[in-house]
């Protein structure tokens, strides 16, 4: 098994930072196992198991820079 890094955007260059590892046997597995526990997690910590085999997901972690954050990020407005 090997243990990949996934780093995904970056928090000093904008509002988003993403970083994740995984344990698998592959590359193409480590991307596989990431995928399958995305839409279902935001801030995972601990092993996170979605596999049937030894793959697994070791931590995902989302970084915040509100200072990044402006009124352009507004991509609708509605009245209430």
């Amino acid at each position: 098994m090997i243990s990949y890094h996934f780093d995904i955007g970056d928090s000093a260059d904008g509002p988003i930072g993403f970083c994740a590892r995984v344990t698998a046997p592959s590359r193409k597995r480590a991307l596989q196992i990431l995928r399958e526990t995305l839409p279902y997690s935001l801030g995972v910590a601990g092993e996170h198991r979605v596999a049937r085999d030894d793959s697994f997901v070791e931590y995902i972690v989302v970084y915040f820079n509100p200072s990044a954050v402006t009124l352009d990020n507004i991509d609708e407005e509605d009245e209430e």
